[in-house]
Parts: C-alpha cells; sequence; structure tokens
C-alpha cells in the first residue's frame, strides 16, 4: 500500500530534485535533464501522484527534441497517454473534447513506434487502448482483450516492469 508522504518528506524530495536539476543544468546536458523529468514523471505516476506527474511529464514535453531518437520518447508518450486518460476520468465536460484530442494524437505517435517496432512498443500502444476503451465505456471483451495484447507482447517477460503496470492497471479495472 501506498503512503502520502508528510509535507517534510515532499519538501524534501522537492529541494533533492531542485539540487539535481540545478546540478544537471550547469552540465547542459539536455536529454539528460529529459529523460530525469520523464523518469520523475513515470515515478510520480506508479504513485498515483498525477499533479507531480504532469509537472515532470510537461517539462520533458519541452525536451522531446533532444531525446527524438532515443528509446524513452514512447515510455513518454506512454505516460501522457495515461496521464490524459486518468484526466479524462475525472474532468468536467466541456474539457474532454481537447482531452480526446490529446489522447489521439499521443496515441496515433505511439502507433508509429509500434508499427516500426511491434516487440519494444506494442505493449505500450495496447495498454493505453485498453485503459482508452474503458474509459469510454467499450464493451467489456474489448477492454479485456487490450490487456491481453498488452501482455502477450511482451515476449519472455522481457520488460518486467511494464507487465507489473499492466496487470496493475488491469487489475484497478476490475
Amino acid at each position: 500500500m501506498q503512503s502520502t508522504p508528510t509535507p517534510e518528506q515532499a519538501q524534501e524530495q522537492a529541494k533533492a530534485d531542485q539540487d539535481i536539476m540545478a546540478t544537471v543544468g550547469q552540465m547542459r546536458h539536455v536529454v539528460l535533464i529529459g529523460r530525469f523529468s520523464q523518469y520523475n514523471a513515470f515515478h510520480h505516476f506508479l504513485l498515483g501522484e498525477s499533479d507531480q506527474a504532469e509537472r515532470w511529464s510537461e517539462s520533458a514535453d519541452g525536451l522531446l527534441f533532444a531525446m527524438g531518437t532515443d528509446f524513452p520518447v514512447a515510455d513518454h508518450l506512454l505516460v501522457q497517454c495515461l496521464l490524459s486518460i486518468d484526466k479524462l476520468r475525472r474532468s468536467a465536460p466541456q474539457e474532454r473534447q481537447a482531452l480526446h484530442a490529446k489522447i489521439a494524437a499521443d496515441l496515433a505517435k505511439l502507433k508509429q513506434f509500434t508499427d516500426n517496432c511491434p516487440e519494444n512498443f506494442a505493449h505500450k500502444y495496447h495498454l493505453v487502448c485498453a485503459e482508452l476503451a474503458a474509459v469510454q465505456g467499450e464493451p467489456l471483451e474489448k477492454v479485456v482483450e487490450h490487456y491481453r495484447e498488452a501482455l502477450a507482447a511482451i515476449r519472455k517477460r522481457e520488460f518486467p516492469q511494464m507487465v507489473a503496470l499492466i496487470n496493475e492497471r488491469q487489475g484497478k479495472f476490475w
């Protein structure tokens, strides 16, 4: 079970993050800053800290030009989609059209990765499809099939962290 950090712990973590960003910033290593931002977005998403995850994800967004051919771009798109879908779940009706457009654009990019190398990216694409189908009220069979396809796309469990994420998200669906 996840515990919420105390205000002191959150402040201490924020200070540590600022210190690391300052050090990396002095190095002027854009890809490293992008990865640090991206990894923090994924970390906070996994902890259920959507606001923090979104802040870090926005930071990484501005640096994607430097990571354009880097493996983590698809991970960034995955986090972007999952954050947008979570936001869609709790959004007001007038906000949903913009969220659907953002999800569609990010999902199309993720689909390009999948089409070019399904071994590395299909599980991410199908996870997003499952989450989107669930939030849109698609038939149960369609949602479950996407979760199954996401897991099946990971041959020999090469991405154990993704297997865990897919299983966790499918468990939350039920």
